[in-house]
């Protein structure tokens, strides 16, 4: 085991392409690690950086304190596994599994030894003397996972390894890994598209937009604590709803935010330092599960909305909705911005009971409480958790 460390890590292709920007990282001895973001964002850049396929344009890499950065692939004593499985189809799974340490030239007996354990752990005994074309996808994965774990490693590195398999066997082959991680407690770096992926499997979830880190944090912090607000909506099904707002005084002259004639008021600090930018508002956001369909209580805001189409998922239903156009310039002004955070002007999702059944068309109003409402400044960079006595200040989390 070992632990990861990018340093000041650039990499930028023939033709001038930048795919990672400045990228600073380290990952502790035997954490799991996920990397998300967007397709394109680097992710998989990152992972081939360090287990040599790609060479950094600037920064040092370092496994187990050691620069790597000149060190072939097979030095580096990393195990990659691909979403494409690459196992060899003339050979059986034994000899898939056993083939690493054939290059390393490892004895006969230690092989043997180190595939039936490899094969016990990920049930793949009574699969040993099979070809891959008698496997299904799942045994398959697994058998890709088999000839990273057999080489011992120091890393492993994953590449969206279940890209390729249907949704309700990678709910059981994520199980599996997570409980493999568990078990062997060996450091690894797990790159995915899917945020379930992400949340499920990460000590630490690494959130890369464009080559530039937006958050590293837990997974709970993450969806609680977003740090702006691409990594609100990216992360959540449905992400976060962004709602454009604009300034208001109270009439001490403290700074509030007017959400279509509601005023909410700022924490001091939050007030002052937005209010410097008076004219430009400011985005709120909300989790679609804090909408709820009831009487707004005391310390809670009451939005207007007409439902624009239901989701029914049985057990509960997406209601997608939208607010009023808003009266304030500045508002409207801002809606232009929401396509650099992926949310959409004036649309709500919310995420309700079974029943009632909301309708199509209808007019209702949701109520959301005062703490579950979270401020985001013109750039969409985080400023508090909470509004009114609840409020957190965002830079003390």
């Amino acid at each position: 085991m070992a632990s990861v460390d990018f340093e000041h890590i650039d990499k930028i292709y023939p033709g001038g392409t930048q795919a990672v920007f400045d990228f600073n990282l380290t990952v502790a001895d035997g954490e799991a690690l996920a990397l998300v973001g967007p397709s394109g964002c680097g992710k998989s850049t990152l992972l081939r950086l360090l287990a040599g396929l790609e060479t950094a344009t600037r920064g040092t890499l370092r496994i187990g304190g050691q620069a790597v950065n000149d060190q072939p692939p097979q030095r580096r004593n990393v195990a990659m596994v691909f979403q494409d499985y690459a196992l060899y189809p003339h050979m059986s799974v034994r000899e898939n599994l056993g083939f690493p340490l054939r290059m390393q030239g490892v004895l006969k007996d230690e092989i043997r030894r180190r595939v039936d354990e490899t094969a016990e752990l990920l049930g793949l005994k009574h699969l040993l003397e099979r070809k891959p074309r008698q496997l299904s996808g799942g045994q398959r994965q697994r058998v890709a996972m088999g000839r990273a774990v057999v080489r011992q490693p120091s890393v492993f590195l994953m590449d969206e390894p279940l890209s390729n398999v249907d949704a309700k066997l990678r709910v059981q082959i994520r199980t599996e890994i997570a409980a493999l991680q568990e078990r062997l407690d060996t450091t690894t770096i797990y790159v995915t598209h899917d945020q379930v992926e992400a949340m499920t499997l990460g000590d630490r979830v690494m959130v890369l937009r464009d080559g530039v880190v937006q958050q590293v944090a837990s997974p709970q912090k993450l969806y609680d604590r977003p740090a702006n607000a691409f990594v609100a909506t990216f992360l959540g099904n449905p992400g976060m709803n962004i709602v454009a707002t604009s300034f208001a005084e109270d009439e001490n002259g403290n700074a509030e935010l007017d959400l279509r004639g509601q005023r909410l008021p700022l924490p001091a600090t939050v007030g002052r330092d937005l209010h410097s930018a008076k004219g430009q508002g400011a985005f709120i956001g909300v989790r679609p599960e804090a909408l709820l369909l009831t009487e707004p209580g005391e310390d809670s805001l009451s939005l207007p909305i007409t439902v624009s189409s239901v989701e029914s998922l049985g057990h509960e239903q997406l209601v997608y909705c939208r607010l009023p156009d808003p009266e304030q310039p500045e508002a409207r002004a801002l809606d232009e911005a929401m396509s650099d955070f992926d949310a959409t002007p004036g649309q709500l999702v919310a995420r309700l009971p079974a029943t009632p059944v909301c309708h199509v068309g209808t007019q209702l109003r949701l109520a959301v409480e005062s703490w579950r409402v979270h401020v985001f400044d013109v750039d969409g960079v985080c400023r508090c958790h909470g509004l009114g006595a609840s409020a957190v200040p965002a830079e003390v989390q």
